[in-house]
């Protein structure tokens, strides 16, 4: 039965149907629609509405780093990738993409490293080389 099944599956979280309990599908169809538009704006709009959710995933921030052209969205990605699980990645992303960043970006890395953990920015500073990250991240 149909109603037996929904519920069995609502209660193992065994099924995707749980996800609309935590996110309403014209919700969820709306903001994949924000991520893939051509304006940065409504990605942007999009890219918030992934942590509002608490949908931020860690491979697909990064991934959207990578592709994006846009300083001011990029900048905004680093500043997400603070609030992603997997610190590991996040600090090789930094680490591979700090010398071609923009210094906004370079900034925005720093103080995300700050923001996260200390540890890990004194680890990524020694890596680069950098004695007083402010005047080098300009």
């Amino acid at each position: 039965c149909i109603r037996d099944s929904l519920m069995s599956s609502l209660l193992t979280g065994g099924g995707r149907l749980v996800l609309l309990l935590y996110m309403p599908s014209d919700r969820y169809l709306e903001t994949i629609g924000y991520l893939d538009s051509g304006n940065e704006l409504t990605r942007l709009a999009g890219y918030y509405s992934l942590l509002d959710n608490k949908k931020l995933d860690a491979d697909f921030i990064i991934d959207r780093y990578r592709e994006e052209k846009s300083v001011f969205v990029k900048r905004t990605l680093v500043w997400l990738m603070g609030f992603a699980a997997d610190d590991g990645k996040i600090f090789d992303v930094f680490v591979d993409t700090y010398g071609s960043a923009d210094g906004s970006v370079k900034r925005e890395m720093i103080r995300t490293l700050k923001r996260k953990d200390t540890a890990m920015l004194e680890m990524f500073l020694k890596d680069k080389g950098i004695t007083d990250p402010e005047p080098d991240a300009r």
